[in-house]
């Protein structure tokens, strides 16, 4: 282990570590798992507990995605985090990564609701605003060009936003209903993983959406079996 992958005094033992002297008090240990996570006297954070369930393991590695600077670190040698760390391109996070896996972006959704009517882009909006206070969350609506261009109409009731919370950086979000399965829908986006994390999120603590599958462009395309994660 090199210097600057030291880790803080105060991490517990276990495969997550904050390297120490890294900490720029970003917010997302904190928000994503704050059971795992605290903050010494300098506002440093550290690892409290290790993850002891399967929805912990989800949290702390929502954090290694989500991260500024790469402080949060994973030592272990458990091969499906490894796995899904050099998946979403996290390898260089891991002190012992996982050789011969490359990143796979899984951009698109599918998901049921329990009434169609709630189902919007602008409730993801404002879950983000909710749960990234540090961050500025901007938004507008694609032109009508945009729409010509995929040569949808209003029939197909889809709905498209730009979303941004990095300056002018907008990501296209497009959601549209599943006609071959009622209160079923298709949700995809142009941007990295942390918005495929942050959609997750927004569905996965919603009890009024079930059934969420992620899949990559190619996976779709070929109709494969998708994924609880993405």
């Amino acid at each position: 282990m090199s210097d600057s992958e030291k880790p803080h005094p105060q991490n517990v033992a276990g495969p997550f570590y904050v390297v120490d002297g890294c900490c720029t008090a970003c917010g997302v240990p904190e928000t994503v798992a704050p059971e795992l996570f605290a903050y010494d006297s300098a506002t440093h954070c550290y690892v409290k507990r290790q993850p002891a369930t399967p929805e912990e393991v989800e949290h702390a590695l929502r954090v290694v995605h989500e991260q500024e600077l790469g402080c949060v670190r994973y030592r272990g040698t458990d091969h499906l985090i490894l796995h899904r760390l050099a998946e979403a391109d996290a390898s260089h996070y891991c002190d012992s990564p996982l050789e011969g896996v490359g990143p796979v972006l899984r951009n698109t959704v599918t998901f049921s609701a329990t009434d169609d009517e709630i189902v919007s882009l602008d409730e993801f909006a404002h879950h983000m605003q909710r749960v990234t206070p540090w961050n500025t969350i901007r938004t507008r609506r694609p032109s009508a060009s945009f729409w010509s261009a995929l040569r949808w109409s209003t029939r197909t009731r889809g709905e498209s936003l730009l979303l941004s919370w990095y300056r002018d950086d907008f990501h296209r979000l497009i959601l549209s209903p599943l006609h071959e399965a009622p209160q079923r829908w298709r949700l995809h986006h142009d941007g990295p993983l942390g918005l495929s994390e942050s959609l997750d999120r927004w569905l996965s603590e919603d009890t009024r959406y079930d059934n969420v599958l992620w899949f990559s462009e190619a996976e779709w395309k070929l109709r494969l079996k998708g994924q609880r994660r993405p």
